[in-house]
């Protein structure tokens, strides 16, 4: 009985003492990022055959286990994806916002009008020379607007190509970290069942941190480790990865400039192209390869784009009626073909866009009147002012028109952002939350786990200390 008893409290205090420092542990942790509780589950020992009856043999820890949910995981993934997605699209579209700098006396919508209302002025009075010289003012103050649109949505365009290339680099130093607990967990541990939760946590944190980038799936292999996927593609496969890269390519016919992302090999071959599905590169992409680019040719929305178009028919409408007229001294019966606006007869861009040097040097040369020699014709201004009033003048809409749907269409993007942003972090919180609830170190209870094992731990001192006493006596006996 003395040597049993004596094993049995020995179980007892090995088991109680185990529960006390995971317990211990849970406590120390409460603050810890991303720390799932730990429970030690007890069980009984196996008995043993002992004069016709089965004898218990005492206790043992049988196993560490964690409150981790893999449902709740995933879903606070795929929220993080989305908050990350969203709050880069704000990022951009405020940026926009700030280069457009709506509504605004200096914004591009009054100096339009401005340089119409000046055609229409100066039809009014064709041989006052402060007329002429308020429509080049006005010309080349919403020209100059142009070019500030254009290298700011370019600007814009580089900082959003600059962060994309940090973010891939984060991505592939959270891959190699993931990775490499994997490698840990694989080489210290035979099974899935022995695996080092505390490093299964900081795994899980990693995988929430690498989601902000793009969709991620996981799936789980029997040795402990994880296999990262960004939308389907592997990112990490137990103890491997493939790094992430840009790859930037010029269509030769319209000079589009597009970004994609593939993953590579060890020796930096590309493999696979991957669309992340959402988060913050998918949305910086977009911006990249939409949004801000000029030479668009998706037929999505572009802000770049659109601002070029309107500039190209302002320019391109203007020099049809130009080139028809004369200026104060201009003579014959044939128009010198004088543009009021270059580069003629190329396009103009938003960024190319320029009152004619002739033009500029001497404002007779205004092409104002129909007809050589008659100062007080004003035809050809009239129809210069009369294309602020053109529903046909770009895609069925008056340049005013067409501008503030572009206003309205970068507005709603940027409002839809701010929405799902808010939506979407409400959702985080509520699931974090009910997470919380499970895997989150509660300091009343593991209070009471704390006494509950303390009690244990006593009570099985002293069932040693009794087993050691009656041992003593038996020997004492002997004498």
């Amino acid at each position: 009985m003395g040597f049993s008893t004596l094993e049995i409290g020995k179980s007892a205090l090995l088991a109680q003492r185990y529960g006390l420092e995971v317990v211990s542990n849970n406590i120390s942790n409460a603050n810890t990022e991303g720390y799932s509780r730990k429970r030690a589950d007890l069980t009984t020992a196996n008995s043993k055959y002992e004069a016709g009856n089965f004898v218990g043999t005492g206790v043992i820890a049988d196993q560490l286990k964690s409150f981790r949910e893999e449902f709740f995981d995933k879903e606070i993934r795929n929220s993080i994806t989305r908050n990350a997605g969203y709050e880069a699209d704000q990022e951009v579209l405020k940026r926009i916002e700030g280069v457009l700098g709506e509504p605004s006396e200096t914004g591009l919508n009054n100096l339009i009008s401005d340089f119409f209302i000046s055609w229409d002025e100066l039809s009014s009075n064709p041989d006052k020379s402060a007329y002429r010289q308020k429509v080049i003012s006005s010309a080349r103050s919403m020209t100059d607007k142009f070019h500030q649109l254009a290298e700011g949505f370019e600007e814009t365009r580089i900082d959003v190509l600059s962060k994309l290339r940090d973010n891939v680099e984060d991505v592939n130093s959270l891959a190699k970290r993931i990775a490499g607990i994997n490698s840990r967990i694989s080489d210290n541990h035979s099974s899935a069942l022995d695996s080092d939760l505390n490093m299964a946590d900081e795994r899980e944190v990693l995988i929430e941190k690498l989601a902000e980038y793009g969709k991620m799936n996981v799936s789980q292999n029997d040795d402990g480790t994880v296999n990262v996927y960004m939308n389907g593609i592997n990112l990490v496969t137990g103890k491997s990865l493939n790094e992430l890269k840009l790859v930037e390519t010029t269509n030769g016919t319209t000079n589009e400039r597009t970004i994609g992302l593939y993953t590579t090999d060890k020796q930096g071959n590309v493999l696979n192209k991957i669309n992340p599905g959402a988060g913050k590169i998918e949305a910086q992409m977009k911006h990249y390869n939409e949004t801000l680019d000029k030479d668009d040719t998706s037929g999505n929305f572009s802000i770049a784009k659109s601002i070029n178009e309107l500039a190209k028919e302002i320019a391109a409408n203007v020099n049809m009626a130009s080139v028809g007229g004369f200026g104060l001294n201009d003579t014959g019966a044939v128009p010198p073909g004088r543009s009021f606006f270059v580069p003629y007869p190329t396009d103009a861009d938003a960024l190319s866009i320029q009152v004619n040097a002739v033009i500029l040097n001497d404002t007779d040369n205004i092409p104002l009147s129909s007809v050589a020699g008659e100062s007080g014709n004003n035809q050809i201004g009239l129809q210069i002012a009369s294309l602020a009033d053109d529903i046909n003048f770009i895609n069925n809409r008056t340049p005013g028109e067409y501008y503030s749907d572009l206003l309205s269409k970068a507005g709603n993007m940027l409002s839809d952002s701010q929405t799902g942003l808010k939506n979407s972090t409400m959702v985080l919180d509520q699931m974090k939350n009910q997470r919380d609830t499970i895997i989150g170190v509660n300091l009343d209870e593991e209070a009471v786990n704390l006494i509950k094992f303390q009690r244990s731990f006593e009570a099985a001192s002293r069932v040693v200390n009794m087993a050691d006493e009656v041992l003593g006596t038996i020997v004492n006996l002997g004498r």
